[in-house]
């Protein structure tokens, strides 16, 4: 029966638009128009909008010397001394995986003391009782300064003392340095 029926073409299909209905698609989009738009000479903001241009520091991370890789972005620079060797130093941080889509695994703003403030963590540099990234990052900040930490595996962990990971892993770490004694905040990218 199928076969004495003529054959008839399906009518044309519209054509396909775009449909924004994901977060993932829309994210792609958005990329791809930015991506085209900063290639070209036009704007897609009108001028007054635009942002202005980022200060030397900030346009984008760079490794401190001597830290055995670590990456840092200064936020805010603080003023007055950076901590030596001796120097107890107070920071707020909070840790997050650079994996795991950002992760946070730690942070001082979630331990709070009997009224509810977050407690900071105090320590000594130079005394071994923190992880070597941190201490390379605290060490190059002033009082009042926030930066944006990347700290490579070799850096993040304490070998040798029961506090190796997993698996390899790269920390991301803000950190806030805000009091007298030296209060830092850190944000740790792992």
């Amino acid at each position: 029966m199928l076969a004495s029926l003529p054959f008839v073409p399906s009518p044309p299909s519209p054509p396909k638009t775009l449909t924004l209905t994901t977060r993932r698609s829309l994210i792609s989009w958005a990329t791809a128009l930015v991506s085209s738009s900063s290639s070209s000479s036009s704007s897609l903001l009108p001028s007054s909008a635009a942002s202005p241009p980022l200060p030397p520091r900030a346009a984008g991370f760079f490794e401190i010397p001597a830290s055995g890789g670590v990456k840092a972005l200064d936020l805010r620079v603080g003023a007055g001394e950076t901590p030596v060797d001796g120097d107890q130093v107070a920071i707020h941080y909070y840790g997050r995986l650079a994996a795991k889509q950002g992760w946070r695994f730690d942070s001082t703003y979630d331990h709070k003391d009997e009224i509810g403030d977050p407690v900071p963590f105090l320590f000594i540099v130079g005394s071994g009782k923190v992880i070597s990234g941190i201490q390379a990052a605290v060490k190059s900040m002033k009082v009042g300064g926030i930066r944006r930490v990347i700290i490579p595996p070799s850096q993040g962990f304490l070998i040798g003392r029961g506090c190796l990971p997993p698996f390899l892993i790269r920390l991301v770490f803000p950190i806030e340095k805000a009091l007298p004694l030296a209060l830092l905040s850190l944000i740790l990218s792992l």
